[in-house]
């Protein structure tokens, strides 16, 4: 090797150690987290998970992609989340969008939002229920036990099952929030449509065949829906109109 080239490398070692000693001045210390778009999960727990007492408070090596996936298999009502770094301003934001609720199941004084996964929005990592701001209006779920959700992150799936194969259907006929599937019998649900009628499904078997005599039903008696108490669909092949009078 030439001296010349033993020079050269000797001033590659000196600039990559100075560059090495800078990142290492507390210049580079986190100096705020901020969270943007969180409406269930909280600031607080949101910045305790990122907190650089777990992850070391220099922003030039905070594991952005390490903490993202922590978030995300630790808290089950993210859908998203990305952390960006200001090296200029010493701030760490962690912008997330959060699962869509979709119904309701109240129980005087607590109540819980579901999203259509069945992940309970509103419940924090050790499974406590917390009040939100308002109640949001959505479709409600009844009929289901409250203790099936107490300390709990998530529906029981045959019940996200029967939100996504029977309540959902209903959203083109009616205002989402007027709607309520009653599941006190999984013999005998019904979908009530607030203060119009009540829709009988039984059972989930022929669901699908069902919702189409429904359908059928409903396009020629739209006109009339004021009138009708109930329709009938547990037995598709012989459904049933009961009228008020």
């Amino acid at each position: 090797m030439t001296k010349k080239n033993k020079l050269l490398v000797l001033l590659f070692i000196v600039v990559i150690s100075s560059l090495w000693l800078l990142s290492k001045l507390d210049f580079w210390t986190i100096k705020k987290i901020q969270v943007k778009n969180n409406a269930f999960v909280t600031t607080r727990i949101l910045t305790n998970r990122v907190s650089t007492q777990n992850y070391g408070d220099n922003i030039l090596y905070y594991p952005s992609a390490k903490v993202r996936k922590v978030l995300m298999d630790n808290i089950p009502q993210l859908r998203r989340v990305t952390i960006r770094k200001n090296i200029f301003t010493h701030t760490l934001t962690v912008k997330v969008k959060e699962k869509e609720p979709f119904v309701n199941i109240i129980f005087y004084p607590n109540y819980y939002v579901v999203s259509e996964e069945g992940i309970l929005l509103n419940v924090d990592p050790s499974g406590n229920v917390y009040d939100l701001d308002q109640l949001l209006e959505l479709p409600i779920l009844t009929g289901i036990e409250e203790s099936l959700l107490i300390n709990q992150k998530k529906l029981p799936l045959e019940y996200t099952q029967l939100l996504n194969r029977i309540l959902r259907k209903f959203f083109s006929f009616f205002g989402k929030e007027t709607l309520k599937l009653d599941v006190s019998s999984k013999h005998d649900i019904v979908v009530m449509t607030d203060d119009i009628f009540d829709i009988k499904i039984g059972d989930i078997e022929n669901i699908d065949e069902k919702l189409k005599v429904f359908k059928v039903l409903f396009k020629k008696l739209k006109d009339k829906k004021d009138d009708i108490l109930y329709i009938d669909v547990r037995y598709p092949a012989y459904p049933v109109v009961k009228y008020v009078y």
